[in-house]
């Protein structure tokens, strides 16, 4: 079953600990959040490459809110 990941409407920018952007791509419904590169438009890029939160801290460390977004 596919289920649906809300992507968000609005920007959200997040800075890793190595200085590079990530955009938040979506939600899971249990509440996981999905990162894209900053440069990587979600909505045409497919669910399957989305980075998952967990996974992306172990690989780029901490992910903090950039200028001002979420």
């Amino acid at each position: 079953m596919d289920v649906p990941i809300p992507t968000p409407s609005d920007p959200q920018l997040f800075v890793d600990e190595l200085g590079k952007k990530w955009r938040l791509a979506g939600v899971d419904p249990d509440g996981g959040r999905r990162f894209v590169p900053e440069l990587v438009d979600p909505a045409k890029t497919p669910r399957l490459v989305w980075a998952h939160e967990d996974e992306l801290r172990a690989v780029v460390g901490r992910l903090v809110p950039f200028g001002g977004a979420a």
